[in-house]
């Protein structure tokens, strides 16, 4: 793994340390108020107790320039004070007072608030229910709301760039006709309906699941795939894979061999034309190839009844083709033409929206990321393809002449 994606997964968890840190003070706030409520007006008690402190809101000015109304009080709960503490204690009419202790004697107490002319009726120390230590008063929250806006402000000036692409492009995106992380349904219905009168013509290929389970790109190419990758994409991309592969495999649990006829050849032959293609950036013959398959398109499947549901064609909407070429191969190696045909629309309608050609340089090193995936298809027929029925070299040896003359 990268530094820099080691420096992202630490960015990550600090967010998630931080926002843990937040939801668990929030969770104390409001189990402190419940237990505040049951306590002072289920209980009727006088005061709550929480590991030896409570809390009072001041009302009067009695301890002005020490205390001020609506000042919070955090009193530790104890009867052990001395002259000159502050205290809360119940006085004789059974008021909650908050005064300073001037004068001890014995086991009696004269307290007196700091602007008040006249001591207060002597306490005993059943009386006294806590000593001050800590006053937060109103203008320090707003002074607390105020750093906190002000910090705000800062991380949203620091990040500006990603809240206009997040909010603004939203905004913009909202009003345009389409909304390009939809993919509307009717691209997969139709009229037409499904062919399945290709037979077998002999150039079978036999691949048991078990080895199609096994089959994984290797490190090496693993690690063009995700070298330098920003971490939440690079890990989406993986997820979607895998959530399609799972699917592949669930749908198709009773499969035990893979038979790979003269049909399927045929789209992992239409798969490869296009990895070739977008590897040399020849857009015009990618296009046209995408345009024009050498398959007829099937129309009348469920798309829910299949796990072709909406969430999971948006998210594969938002991939690179290098991810689009993946998943048709996968298709093709559990012999599932309506997945293979759902991701084919999927790409093709991406394609027609994107008039300005920004999918053939969407990544950086997309060339190293589809060359792993040709590899990745090479492997695979060298392994399996005892009769060359895929024909590979006289493909690219037509992609190569194709791209020639567009130079």
């Amino acid at each position: 793994m990268s530094m820099n994606k080691e420096n992202l997964f630490s960015l990550s968890n600090i967010k998630k340390i931080v926002s843990s840190i937040s939801y668990f003070f929030l969770f104390l706030l409001v189990m402190l108020c419940l237990y505040t409520f049951f306590v002072v007006d289920v209980m009727k008690k006088d005061y709550v107790n929480i590991f030896g402190y409570t809390y009072f809101a001041v009302s009067t000015g009695s301890m002005s320039g020490t205390i001020e109304v609506n000042d919070i009080i955090f009193v530790k709960v104890t009867d052990e004070v001395k002259v000159g503490d502050v205290i809360t204690f119940k006085n004789n009419k059974g008021n909650i007072v908050t005064h300073r202790v001037i004068e001890k004697m014995s086991d009696t107490y004269i307290t007196q608030g700091d602007v008040n002319n006249v001591a207060d009726e002597p306490i005993t120390n059943k009386d006294i229910i806590g000593k001050v230590n800590f006053v937060i008063s109103p203008s320090f929250i707003i002074k607390l709301i105020a750093l906190f806006l002000m910090l705000f402000i800062f991380l949203s000036l620091i990040n500006f760039d990603k809240l206009v692409k997040k909010y603004l492009f939203c905004i913009i995106r909202k009003k345009d006709t389409i909304k390009l992380n939809e993919v509307p349904e009717d691209i997969f219905k139709s009229n037409l309906r499904r062919d399945d009168n290709s037979k077998s013509t002999g150039e079978t290929i036999l691949v048991p699941v078990e080895d199609i389970k096994k089959i994984e790109l290797t490190k090496k190419e693993i690690e063009l795939l995700d070298d330098e990758l920003f971490y939440e994409k690079a890990t989406l991309e993986a997820s979607v894979v895998d959530e399609v592969v799972n699917l592949l495999k669930m749908r198709n649990e009773l499969l035990n061999t893979s038979r790979i006829t003269k049909k399927w050849i045929n789209k992992f032959q239409f798969v490869y034309t296009l990895a070739l293609y977008y590897s040399n950036s020849s857009v015009e013959q990618f296009k046209n190839t995408i345009n024009n398959p050498t398959f007829d398109e099937i129309f009348d499947y469920d798309l829910e009844k299949i796990g072709f549901y909406e969430k999971l064609r948006s998210k594969i909407f938002d991939m690179p083709i290098h991810i689009y070429i993946r998943l048709m191969i996968y298709a093709v190696m559990y012999n599932d033409i309506e997945y293979f045909d759902g991701i084919y629309k999927i790409l093709k309608y991406k394609i027609h929206l994107d008039v300005k050609n920004s999918f053939i340089k969407s990544d950086n090193d997309s060339n190293e990321k589809i060359q792993a995936v040709i590899n990745f298809m090479k492997d695979f027929v060298n392994n399996y393809d005892n009769k060359k029925s895929f024909d590979l070299e006289k493909i690219d040896k037509l992609v190569k002449i194709n791209s020639y003359e567009i130079l």
